[in-house]
């Protein structure tokens, strides 16, 4: 939104951003786009602009509450760009990707791939991404490491790419003091458990099998270990997917699991999920694939110690100081053409193990997570690096 200086300002010597994505969603686009417009509406040297962009899903509806009603209430003060503006600069957070012709000075495609391509169903109007890139001259940014070497195997050139990371917030994501989280677990009903925390719409590359069964090994010499699984009812079909995976073959592992799970798909704020991560005593996510995996970053922010594939996205932003990584191998995937990380099941079951027993470790990740976090891994971080990569910062 602009500030009041803003309106002083000539023209000529304010930037022009057109923010094109999704609001007011529990998605990750949509939160990287609202966040990005955050730390873009407040600078009084922008002008900023929000388009509106077709969601994915026809079912999606918007609803408010993802954010503060503060936060927003800016993004939604930001107006459409009017006909014929020039921008400085054009920011597509879309899906499909977008590379049809834009007016402005220059374009930025974000975006992420997770299984190691990306085919032309996830663009629009079907075009082959290498085309696409070539065609457009569109500069294409994308979060992790990972990500890039699928746009790159898919034939984008590296000179039209940059990294251009997710972040937090941390005036929400950081640790509860010990009195405020003993509370928070009073309130949740944890008290004398030790809590796992997943948090994902649950699709296959999130391994919830896995995770799963690592919690039936454990339960075996750990009977006070619960998992929590937050899940996104309001977008996917995340309580089916539980639904399927209570139907264990194995009589005993059943019998350990389930009575140790409890599931939450209901839609809530960043504040009230920031809540879970306070609580907790340890964040799990042996994927198969991600393109960044923000709950991961945030359970650290919260001071939570992060278990997790090696290998992937999550490279990029751990450190061995807050997560333990889980020893994966590369393999290529059938059902996708792509390729996927293939977490060894043994070694999970180790991390689990040592993360529950070691409470030195759990005391260093509740400081090195937050610091690493905010240090360097914040919506602010991600916002500049985009300008940077526009030639605006």
């Amino acid at each position: 939104m602009l500030g009041p200086r803003a309106l002083e300002l000539p023209c000529g010597l304010m930037t022009t951003i057109v923010l094109e994505g999704w609001r007011f969603l529990p998605h990750s686009y949509a939160l990287w786009a609202m966040y990005l417009a955050l730390e873009w509406g407040v600078q009084t040297d922008r002008r900023v602009y929000f388009r509106d962009a077709p969601f994915a899903d026809a079912s999606w509806r918007p609803a408010r509450g993802v954010l503060s009603e503060a936060q927003e209430a800016m993004i939604a003060a930001l107006p459409a760009p009017p006909a014929g503006v020039m921008a400085d600069l054009h920011v597509r957070i879309t899906f499909p990707y977008d590379f049809s012709p834009s007016d402005a000075a220059r374009t930025i495609v974000l975006g992420t791939t997770e299984y190691g391509f990306v085919p032309p169903t996830f663009m629009k109007g079907g075009e082959p991404i290498s085309a696409a890139a070539a065609r457009s001259g569109f500069t294409i940014g994308t979060p992790t490491k990972w990500s890039m070497d699928g746009f790159l195997r898919s034939g984008v050139k590296r000179t039209q790419m940059f990294l251009a990371p997710n972040g937090i917030d941390p005036a929400v994501f950081r640790p509860a003091a010990e009195e405020e989280r003993a509370a928070l677990r009073r309130d949740l009903g944890w008290d004398g458990h030790f809590v796992l925390l997943h948090n994902s719409n649950l699709g296959w590359n999130k391994n919830l099998e896995g995770i799963l069964y690592g919690l039936g090994r454990v339960a075996e010499v750990e009977p006070n270990v619960h998992l929590v699984i937050k899940g996104v009812d309001a977008l996917y079909p995340s309580a089916k997917v539980m639904e399927r995976m209570s139907a264990f073959p194995d009589a005993t592992l059943a019998e350990r699991v389930l009575p140790r799970v409890s599931y939450v798909g209901e839609s809530m704020s960043m504040e009230h999920v920031a809540r879970f991560y306070k609580a907790a005593d340890a964040y799990v996510c042996p994927y198969l694939a991600e393109g960044f995996n923000m709950p991961a970053l945030e359970a650290a922010a919260c001071g939570l110690p992060v278990i997790c594939t090696k290998g992937g996205s999550t490279d990029d932003f751990v450190t061995d100081a807050f997560a333990l990584r889980v020893a994966s191998t590369v393999t290529a995937d059938q059902a996708t053409g792509g390729r996927v990380l293939m977490p060894n099941i043994e070694h999970y079951v180790e991390q689990l193990r040592r993360v529950v027993k070691d409470g030195a470790f759990r005391a260093r990740a509740r400081v090195a997570g937050p610091a690493h976090a905010h240090g360097g891994w914040m919506w602010s971080h991600a916002a500049d690096k985009v300008l940077r990569a526009a030639g605006l910062a």
